[in-house]
């Protein structure tokens, strides 16, 4: 069950942080006196670049490719280690192996 926790808490932090960006667009435009995108302008926005087809260079190689899912895993190992939903953190050996790392860089 412990594993469990920071799994969902990664999922429900990339579900609302969508509708976070939709709401202060929402609000930046309101205090500018003008109308805006909607709230869910964000979701329609990724639903739109995740339909698109991949575009390169042809000179491109591997690490090109790579880039965006090794991007999304560490911003899925970032959100299961920080403690939103719990007191503590969910997996603390994460955070500091995530410290090392960053000294180590």
């Amino acid at each position: 069950m412990s594993v469990l926790y920071p799994l969902i808490q990664a999922l429900v932090l990339f579900a609302v942080a969508p509708l976070l960006s939709g709401i202060t667009r929402v609000a930046r435009a309101r205090l500018h006196n003008r109308r805006g995108p909607g709230v869910l302008q964000e979701y329609r926005d990724i639903i739109k670049l995740l339909g698109r087809q991949s575009v390169g260079p042809d000179a491109s190689g591997w690490v090109f490719r790579l880039t965006p899912y090794v991007m999304v895993g560490v911003m899925l190992t970032i959100a299961t280690a920080l403690p939103v939903v719990t007191v503590g953190s969910p997996l603390p050996q994460l955070g500091d192996l995530i410290t090392l790392l960053y000294l180590f860089a």
